[in-house]
């Protein structure tokens, strides 16, 4: 994205223009300080540019005021939209019949909350695809970009949610092997639970917050993979 002074021409951000798409940012960021963009990006697709006339009061007077806008000012924001991901899962919905284990509810926005029943952890690697999607497979080949919740089984807690931030970009290879295994397979869009047992999760040591012996509860949602369109 550049932004530019709608009276001088002025460069007032850039950011980098190259074919590097780690550095992913959700345009919600820009949203609040710019509410104008949110309805001028709402149908736009990957591989477009997007030049939106920003005229003065468009961009809140504190954030105009940091990149050296005055408040009469108009703008010009240019926005190339290089990836799209989906903001939460989006497919079908699936029928599990899972007996003693953990259930998923899901807020509004699509946060899911996770319900561990007060029973034994099994002791086998266990995944359920909650909502089936029907995009791209997840090979492990290229990065995937997920939003997931983990749950302690034993303690019923959160020890790490992504929920709030840029989709999480990781390779099937840097993550447990029970989370692995769990996605891969899997087809973008859906959101599948996985219970990981010690032995394919962080094992006797465990790791941080997460206790030695733990078993794992992680609800997935699968929002997209890293491909170049």
């Amino acid at each position: 994205m550049t932004i530019v002074s709608g009276e001088t021409g002025e460069v007032l951000i850039q950011t980098p223009y190259d074919d590097d798409i780690a550095r992913v940012a959700p345009m919600s960021q820009w949203y609040t300080p710019i509410p104008a963009l949110e309805g001028a990006l709402e149908c736009a697709t990957e591989g477009s540019r997007v030049v939106v006339g920003l005229a003065p009061g468009d961009i809140l007077p504190e954030a105009a005021a940091s990149i050296g806008l005055a408040e009469d000012e108009s703008a010009v924001a240019v926005v190339d939209v290089r990836k799209a991901y989906l903001p939460r899962a989006a497919g079908a919905m699936q029928f599990n019949a899972g007996f003693n284990l953990p259930s998923v509810v899901r807020a509004a926005d699509g946060t899911p909350g996770v319900i561990v029943p007060d029973a034994a952890a099994p002791s086998d690697l266990v995944v359920e695809t909650l909502i089936r999607g029907d995009g791209p497979e997840v090979t492990g080949d290229v990065p995937v970009r997920v939003a997931y919740t983990g749950v302690l089984w034993d303690d019923k807690t959160v020890f790490d949610s992504s929920w709030g931030q840029a989709p999480v970009s990781f390779e099937l290879g840097d993550v447990v092997p029970g989370f692995a295994a769990g996605l891969e397979g899997q087809t973008v869009g859906s959101q599948v639970m996985i219970v990981v047992p010690p032995d394919q999760g962080y094992g006797d040591a465990g790791q941080g917050s997460i206790p030695g012996g733990a078993t794992l509860v992680f609800v997935v949602d699968i929002l997209g993979v890293d491909e170049i369109s």
